[in-house]
């Protein structure tokens, strides 16, 4: 019995499927250390720091639901934005580049009857005072604040981490500006 070779030709779906797993593994496993120091650091939290970060969290929410608030130009829910904002954040952590909050916040737009380009402008304008926002607080921490070097533990990071940090503010920087143009 002969097989033909159009029969073993894998569907779209299972070449998808493996390279979305390939990819998958070579992300998470040089991660398992990482995840194994940070488990052992939990002995020796501090928490009122955990609690500060835990109520600056819940406050970064709140205000990023204000910002699309007054932004949108048709009324929204205060609280169910701000809910939204925190869906936003944790698919954040599944998706590069911060595409999983502007494309729930696209969607959450469009659900409550903005156009396309509405929604897409709203959350366009929301990313750039973010980029602003973030721009201006580096400006602060790196001008006024140098003791924060000191706490950062910069000397302990790697040459090649300094420099992929440089290049990501960089590039960072480089993105608003051209933005903002």
């Amino acid at each position: 019995m002969l097989i033909k070779i159009d029969s073993m030709k894998p569907a779209r779906g299972q070449v998808l499927f493996v390279a979305i797993s390939l990819a998958a593994l070579y992300l998470i496993l040089p991660q398992i250390n990482v995840f194994h120091n940070g488990i052992s650091r939990l002995h020796n939290i501090n928490w009122v720091y955990l609690i500060l970060a835990f109520g600056f969290e819940i406050a970064a929410n709140i205000f990023a639901g204000l910002t699309y608030y007054i932004l949108a130009k048709r009324k929204l829910k205060f609280f169910r934005t701000v809910i939204v904002q925190f869906a936003g954040n944790f698919v954040n952590r599944l998706l590069p580049a911060g595409i999983g909050g502007i494309g729930i916040n696209f969607a959450y737009l469009k659900a409550n009857k903005h156009s396309s380009a509405q929604a897409a402008s709203v959350v366009a304008v929301n990313n750039i005072l973010g980029g602003i926002g973030n721009i201006a607080l580096l400006a602060y921490v790196s001008t006024f604040l140098s003791k924060v070097y000191d706490k950062l533990e910069i000397d302990k990071i790697h040459s090649n981490d300094k420099l992929k940090y440089i290049v990501i503010v960089i590039v960072a920087v480089t993105f608003v500006v051209a933005l903002s143009k």
